[in-house]
């Protein structure tokens, strides 16, 4: 049973799918099959009651079974998808500055940047280079600086 038929299966009433039905591949390595699904049965004290939050929310709780290989596969896929490049906005919020002050400490040369069709470009780690270079220093301190 894949992800997508244990939604529907229970949003239609049928219920949790039993522990069984996880298939052998996302089963924990080194584990005898002699065990059978008891292994991954939890022994703790059965769960609360949900919050009234959640009981006409619609919520839907996954557990996932990875080894640590997976685990690693996953999290490096998805660091694929993050951006090195960052606009003139993402820049300004990763800074946690006003756009138009790190667009004139672009311009003057103090955070390295690429305008390309008028639009600026910045490297993240040129970002991250600059934080550690202006470590004590505020950012009022360097837009006194670009005043004087």
């Amino acid at each position: 049973m894949n992800l997508a038929d244990a939604i529907r299966a229970a949003a239609q009433g049928g219920g949790v799918p039993l522990v069984s039905e996880v298939p052998t591949a996302f089963q924990p390595k080194g584990e005898s099959a002699a065990q059978g699904p008891e292994a991954y049965v939890s022994q703790s004290a059965p769960p609360e009651a949900p919050s009234p939050a959640v009981i006409g929310g619609n919520v839907v709780r996954i557990e996932l079974f990875m080894s640590a290989e997976q685990t690693t596969n996953m999290l490096r896929a998805i660091m694929i998808g993050q951006h090195t490049i960052l606009t003139l906005a993402e820049a300004a919020h990763y800074l946690r500055i006003r756009p138009q002050t790190l667009s004139r400490l672009a311009e003057e040369g103090e955070i390295q940047g690429v305008e390309i069709d008028g639009k600026w470009r910045f490297p993240k780690n040129h970002l991250d280079e600059w934080i550690y270079a202006t470590v004590g220093q505020t950012v009022n301190e360097v837009e006194q600086q670009d005043v004087a």
